[in-house]
């Protein structure tokens, strides 16, 4: 059985068709996507610099059958390093988040809450981002950066395999990423190309098998630099 999304579902009870429809609800991915960077993510940044955030997202969905709503915290870290004369970039990010479900037709309520699936994330330009010292990037000008990007998701949030309603995805999920940016003057534009690739989930609501095509993505921002240190973002996303 497949969904708008590209999900297969395989099981020798077929009973569990309709309660699926309703349920085939993942909280690690929306959290994962939440966190990934968006405007800026590939601008250059000095050799040794540490960057630690504290994020935070809140969510609500419906369908009309169901309503779930959501709260994330992500703490994000990255480190800037050099990479064979190129400027990089190493880290990631755990989720941890509390969500409700509520199908008021069939009496289900649900919660759940703990930590999500980590991401780790490698990153490096490959033209217009050498690697500099603080010193150095004082009289750094950005200008046309090619750039990529790999991220990691592991299975290791909380799981559950009999609930319908989990913190974490209990597969695997691979994204690498190629990105283009252009300033001009105040202005950046930038386009990422992205893959998803998405491991089976093999425990999913017990004996079913939970199976993902991949996807491919992109996204579009435009921001312009109002001062030092502020700048204001268009985003376009499809993923």
């Amino acid at each position: 059985m497949n969904d708008p999304d590209g999900v297969t579902y395989s099981s020798v009870n077929r009973d569990v068709k309709i309660v699926l429809l309703l349920l085939c609800l993942s909280l690690a991915g929306h959290q994962a996507n939440a966190a990934e960077a968006g405007a800026r993510a590939y601008n250059n940044a000095p050799v040794g610099l540490n960057v630690l955030q504290l994020l935070y997202f809140q969510s609500q969905s419906s369908g009309g059958a169901f309503r779930i709503t959501s709260h994330a915290g992500v703490l994000r870290y990255y480190r800037y390093v050099d990479l064979f004369g190129q400027a990089a970039l190493i880290g990631g990010f755990l989720p941890y988040g509390k969500a409700k479900l509520s199908i008021p037709a069939a009496a289900i309520h649900k919660q759940t809450i703990g930590i999500s699936d980590p991401t780790l994330v490698i990153g490096t330009s490959f033209f217009g981002a050498p690697a500099l010292t603080h010193q150095q990037f004082k009289n750094y000008k950005q200008d046309t950066i090619i750039a990529g990007s790999l991220q990691i998701t592991a299975p290791l949030g909380r799981y559950d395999s009999v609930k319908t309603l989990n913190m974490g995805g209990n597969r695997w999920v691979i994204k690498p990423e190629l990105a283009l940016t252009q300033t001009v003057e105040d202005w950046l534009f930038e386009f990422f190309g992205h893959y998803h690739y998405y491991s089976s989930n093999k425990e999913y609501l017990g004996n079913l098998t939970r199976e993902q095509k991949g996807r491919w993505g992109m996204d579009a921002h435009i921001s312009y630099t109002i001062m030092r240190g502020m700048w204001l973002s268009f985003d376009y996303l499809r993923r």
